[in-house]
């Protein structure tokens, strides 16, 4: 990142903030050579060349009253001071945040900020002056509190109310310091008749001036010239002519600050009477002028220290982060790809010696983070430890933030490939390896292309065998299975993880306590491409979930189920024994209306446990995260109640395991409050009753006024003056005041005298003080002890954070059933019925996704059959857009969704479960690895013809259209082949335009043709969108481009090409049938013959539920006329 560089840039000087210091504080003034616009000098130099300066150099101020009166030069004045810091090079361009006088115009922060850029600038932030000096002054800007700053400059003068980190009120006036030095020409032209420059004016100013009579510096000798003769004088200037000279200005200045505190509203008004004006800028160190603004405003007035660098140092603190902020900071590093380390005070400030003892506390890396705040509430966030060995590899992902670990070996053929699978499946965020990305194959490339994943290679350290083996006994004990530790890569991924994770994290990870050892029989394999071609998560369109599977899956009411549901999606099951019981517990709630609406009611109001507990145990936790981890427990009780009136087996078994956390619940409840704050060391945390301290502190702070009151009653009583008062303020404290005509009756021996003021007098009493102390006191006392027993209330519930890590997952598992019951019944979906044979017999199916944007019209079901005997690969053909791609994809997510548990779109299906599915759909390229898109097409087939079972299910859509029409076709028929061959021989679904590869039905044994039906009259083209037995021999393609809106002229010349192929092709045909040998004559056939065999056939080919009622009437007339 670039250098973040704050600058003062004032009409007088121009102050330079880097790093941790000012780094430069020069006059605003260069001066350049007319004729090549060079810099000949800045800063000192240029200003003492001011008046003096031959015709071919210019020795100027580009501003003037706080703003740019020349842009170019102002550009150019900044440029010189960067590079004379070395802030600007080719390669290094600094990030700048300048201060400015908040009462500028729009079009002067447009000149300031283009000047900036001008000068080399990579970034331009503009900060209010008023508010980057009352930080650099040391003022509590973000408090609710008044506070009032008067900045001096040498152009502008501004008076500003400062409240919660903003502006309330602000007066502007274009005098200060160089107003000043003018007037101070003006006078001694005017008096003494001689004519000094804005130079020596300054001087004048500044070593004998004065704002108040009281002040006398004495003289000075000044030289200039006589008005009189012209000539060369001296002249001896006494203090008082100076004060007299600018007492006009500092007329204006205390009229423009009296008026803004006059438009101040009270309550502020109040805090500034009580705080006081501070006074910046380097004109606030005019003597006497403190005391001339307090005499005009009734407001006590103090300087700050360094009064010319308040502005610049305040800068330099907003070049950092501000501390309220450093979430969205981190978040935007994070983003970009940079670890992010945080560092915090080890020791109480107050109690050290010497400097204050600070230290690294934790590392944020992408894979690391746990604020609920920088990630998405409905997606995992995981880290990856990828382990590659020479015969097989150990993967292992953790999400940190929920406390889920999963770990699996990978051996035998197509690791690479496999471990890609893997990383598609969990999508991680960031992946460490132990080898370097250069041996890490193809799965090195295939990281390469995706930059947003951050990869940290070459860490072979870390997977040390016996420093992994010892991370993972510490971390998981006895839920380890003996077996565990025969897989030498996993054992070496899992250790690696739990190293990386204590190293950055820096804290106690005992949360982290299950993990889950998963094999290749367990889910259903699919690759990054299928993922993508069938949109389960994602649209491939707009990246987005909407568009996607799961966008119509997920109707889940909490977070925790989100996820889950998404993993249940990316991963579908294997065991027909746990999807039966899925889909037990998905019936129940389907059928049970009352139910499943009374439990998603109860749902909604469950938080996000499982990141709330992790945020308990880290310690970072506030007042409202244990309010919600309250409110679910509240929950827990109905939910659980109607879990175990449920008949299913599962939803019965997690009824009986969901704990209600009763004691989590009350001890938060009567901890604290239900409007808690967010800050913790603000107080207003604990429930009142809860601690007898904290009541009787906050009786004390409650009383108000109160205890005042009667002391002020008491002492009226015992003094006999009926006009006395306690007040109070931020100066003194509380106080008695007294008018001056009863200062008589005042008991010399209880008070003690701590004011005067004109009309009164104020005094202080041992009672008052003691009570004073009290009171001011509870307040501290009272945030510290609420800090403390709000730390025993988090620990106590981090103390039990297994059970509350397992009802989060309790309550997880069922919100997807729910929400899965909540869609079947809504879309109409039927429960499949789940076996280990070869079949896929699906009835009336319909696209899940598809068919929810064609709500207003009708989606047309589709039947399949699918086996590894005779319906082994359906060869698809029809027009494009008739939908076939559609066709092919939903048969695939009907499978998926069964298996996953779900009910599928259909009136009856039957599934028999597949161990992968593969597709290969659409054209696409990889120009960056240099793929073509034929290439990419045939990488992607390869690796289905490499990897496919029997039992898989493959889906390819229109292979080999990349290359010349033999070429491809050839290709397609070869695929279709050996696919179809006993070498795989699993169900496929083939679509192609190659309509030449239809004779393979009456080739090969398992090949059927199915096509799409459209209807054409004329020009035009209607797509049934309905997949019916048999072949086509035509795409209607030229149709389909006039659909798209290609001009006539082309579809027009398409035809007569068309035509033209078809003629020879048809001339080449006649020749070859007459070149054939003749076919023996079977026997004569009569007329009826014919007759009768032309209508069977029809009727045969004949698709009754592509007709409309009329046009089946009108088809058995003619038959009828026809006999």
């Amino acid at each position: 990142m670039g250098r973040q560089v704050g600058i003062d840039l004032g009409t007088s000087n121009t102050t330079v903030f880097l790093r941790d210091r000012i780094v430069m504080r020069a006059p605003t003034v260069v001066s350049i050579d007319r004729a090549t616009r060079e810099v000949i000098v800045s800063g000192s130099g240029a200003k003492k060349m001011l008046g003096k300066t031959p015709r071919e150099i210019r020795a100027l101020r580009p501003l003037k009253d706080g703003v740019i009166t020349d842009l170019e030069v102002t550009s150019i004045l900044l440029r010189d001071f960067l590079r004379k810091l070395d802030l600007i090079s080719v390669f290094n361009r600094p990030q700048v945040l300048v201060s400015i006088p908040y009462g500028v115009t729009e079009v002067e922060r447009r000149a300031v900020k283009d000047a900036t850029y001008e000068a080399g600038a990579k970034d331009v932030k503009l900060i209010d002056q008023p508010i980057a000096a009352a930080v650099g002054a040391g003022i509590p800007v973000s408090k609710a509190r008044g506070a009032m700053l008067v900045d001096l400059g040498g152009g502008v003068s501004e008076a500003s109310v400062i409240s919660l980190g903003g502006i309330v009120q602000a007066g502007t006036l274009r005098i200060a310091g160089d107003e000043l030095d003018i007037a101070i020409v003006d006078y001694l032209k005017r008096t003494r008749e001689i004519l000094i420059g804005e130079i020596t004016a300054e001087l004048l100013k500044k070593r004998i001036g004065s704002a108040l009579p009281t002040i006398d510096r004495g003289s000075m000798t000044v030289c200039g010239r006589d008005l009189r003769t012209g000539l060369a004088a001296t002249a001896e200037i006494t203090s008082s002519e100076v004060r007299e000279a600018i007492r006009g200005p500092l007329t204006e200045i205390v009229r423009m600050v009296k008026q803004t505190l006059e438009e101040t509203p009270p309550e502020l008004s109040a805090d500034i009477f009580d705080h006081g004006i501070v006074m910046t800028g380097g004109t606030a160190l005019l003597p006497g002028l403190d005391q001339l603004l307090r005499a005009g405003t009734g407001v006590r007035v103090a300087v700050a220290k360094q009064p010319g660098n308040c502005t610049c140092l305040g800068m330099g603190v907003m070049c950092g982060v501000p501390f309220h902020a450093v979430d969205d900071y981190i978040g935007k590093l994070i983003e970009k790809g940079y670890k992010v380390a945080i560092c915090e005070q080890m020791e109480d400030p107050s109690l050290a010696k010497g400097l204050v003892r600070r230290d690294v506390i934790r590392v944020i890396t992408p894979g690391t983070l746990i604020e609920s705040n920088l990630l998405p509430d409905r997606k995992n966030n995981f880290l990856c430890c990828l382990c590659m060995g020479e015969f097989a590899s150990g993967v292992c992902f953790a999400d940190i933030s929920t406390a889920q670990v999963y770990a699996t070996e990978l051996t035998g053929d197509g690791v690479a490939a496999r471990i890609k699978n893997e990383l598609a499946a969990y999508n991680p965020r960031e992946i460490l390896c132990n080898l370097s990305k250069v041996h890490m194959g193809e799965v090195g490339a295939w990281l390469a292309a995706r930059p947003e994943i951050m990869l940290s290679d070459a860490q072979a350290a870390r997977f040390d065998r016996e420093t992994a083996e010892a991370a993972a006994r510490e971390q998981f004990g006895d839920s380890l299975k003996p077996t565990f530790f025969d897989d030498d890569e996993m054992v070496r991924a899992v250790g690696a993880m739990i190293g990386y994770i204590r190293e950055n994290e820096r804290r106690d990870i005992s949360y982290i306590k299950n993990l889950t050892v998963y094999t290749d029989g367990q889910y259903l394999e699919m690759d990054a491409n299928t993922r993508r071609n069938l949109e389960l998560t994602e649209s491939m369109r707009t990246k987005k979930k909407t568009g996607s599977l799961l966008w119509v899956l997920d109707k889940t009411c909490t977070a925790p189920g989100a996820r889950m549901l998404r993993n249940w999606v990316e991963r579908p099951l294997l065991s027909t024994g746990d999807i039966r019981e899925r889909q037990d517990a998905v019936e129940e709630l389907t059928g049970g209306y009352m139910m499943r609406e009374d439990l998603g009611e109860e749902l909604n109001r469950v938080q996000d446990l499982e990141r709330l507990i992790t945020k308990i145990v880290y310690g970072t936790a506030n007042p409202r995260d244990l309010r919600s981890v309250c409110t679910t427990a509240q929950a827990l009780p109905s939910i659980k109640k109607m879990l175990e009136a449920c008949k299913s087996p599962r939803l019965a078994a997690l009824a009986a395991e969901l704990d209600p956390l009763e004691d989590v619940e009350r001890e938060i409840n009567r901890a604290i409050k239900e409007d808690a704050p967010v800050m913790l060391r603000e107080g207003k945390i604990i429930a009142d009753g809860y601690n007898p301290e904290v009541d009787h502190l906050r009786a004390i702070m409650s009383d108000g006024t109160g205890w005042r009151d009667r002391i002020e009653a008491e002492e009226r009583e015992k003094t006999g003056i009926k006009t006395l008062r306690v007040g109070y303020n931020r100066v003194f404290g509380y106080y008695i005041e007294v008018t001056k005509s009863l200062v008589g009756q005042v008991p010399t021996d209880r008070y003690i005298r701590k004011q005067t003021l004109a009309n009164a007098e104020r005094y202080i009493t041992d009672e008052l003080k003691d009570m004073e102390a009290t009171v001011l006191g509870a307040s501290d006392k009272i945030c510290a002890l609420e800090y403390e027993l709000f730390q025993q209330v988090r620990n106590f519930v981090a103390e039990r954070s297994a059970r509350i890590q397992r009802t989060a997952a309790i309550l997880a598992e069922i919100d997807c059933y729910r929400s899965l019951a909540a869609v079947a019944q809504k879309n109409k979906y039927v429960r499949p019925e789940i076996d280990q044979s070869d079949v896929i017999r699906i009835k009336d199916g319909r696209h899940p996704v598809v068919e929810q944007f064609v709500k207003d019209s009708y989606f047309v079901p589709n039947d399949a059959e699918l086996d590894t005997n005779h319906n082994r690969l359906m060869l698809i053909t029809g027009p494009n857009m008739a939908g076939k791609s559609t066709y092919m994809r939903q048969v695939a997510l009907i499978v998926l969704m069964a298996q996953m548990g779900s009910f599928v779109p259909a009136t009856e299906a039957r599934v028999g479960v597949v161990d992968k599915v593969f597709t290969r759909v659409g054209a696409s390229d990889d120009l960056a690895s240099g793929q073509s898109t034929f290439m990419l097409e045939m990488n992607e087939v390869s690796y289905i013809l490499k990897n496919a079972t029997r039992r898989s299910l493959i889906v390819y859509d229109e292979v080999g259209r990349g290359t010349s029409t033999f070429d491809g076709m050839s290709i397609a028929r070869a695929i279709a082949e050996y696919t179809n061959s006993r070498k795989i021989g699993a169900k496929t679904l083939f679509a192609t335009h190659y309509h030449e590869l239809t004779s393979l039905e009456d080739e090969f044994d398992g090949i059927v043709n199915y096509n799409v039906v459209a209807k054409k009259r004329g020009d035009s083209i209607t797509f049934l969108r309905k997949i019916v037995r048999g072949s086509t021999d035509d795409s209607y393609g030229i149709e389909v481009a006039k659909l798209a809106g290609l001009p006539n002229e082309v579809i027009k010349r398409a035809r007569e090409v068309l035509a033209s192929v078809e003629a020879t092709s048809r001339a080449v045909s006649a020749a070859s049938a007459k070149d054939a040998p003749a076919k023996p004559d079977d026997g004569a056939l009569t007329l009826d013959d014919c007759i009768n065999d032309q209508i069977i056939t029809e009727l045969k080919s004949v698709d009754l539920n592509t007709l409309s009622p009329l046009e089946c009437m009108t088809f058995l007339f003619d038959l009828k006329k026809r006999l």
